[in-house]
């Protein structure tokens, strides 16, 4: 017989996977292609996320680069972005309708 705090942990677990306890934040989303844009093709507008923060340690320690240094957001969701701009860049078809056409459908 299993302990009743592992069934009523278990209960409570089987319980949260029903209820719905996600939601979008879709600046995060729409947010990818302007950085990506202005890494591809040299101007945009970058949000204060997208920009260095200010460093006042004066260190050059990993911690003062990458902690107290650096960008808000990670570059992962608009490395994606990045792949597609630059190949249809490559290819000569860098047009609006194929930018949006391909980013956002």
């Amino acid at each position: 017989m299993l302990p009743r705090s592992l069934v009523l942990a278990l209960f409570i677990r089987s319980l949260s996977l029903l209820l719905p306890h996600t939601f979008f934040q879709p600046d995060e989303f729409y947010q990818a292609f302007e950085p990506a844009h202005e890494l591809v093709f040299g101007f945009g507008y970058l949000t204060w996320e997208w920009t260095d923060l200010p460093r006042d340690d004066g260190g050059d320690s990993w911690w003062s680069v990458h902690v107290v240094g650096g960008r808000m957001r990670t570059w992962c969701w608009p490395g994606l972005f990045v792949l597609i701009y630059r190949l249809l860049r490559a290819l000569g078809q860098d047009n609006s309708v194929l930018l949006v056409g391909l980013t956002v459908k």
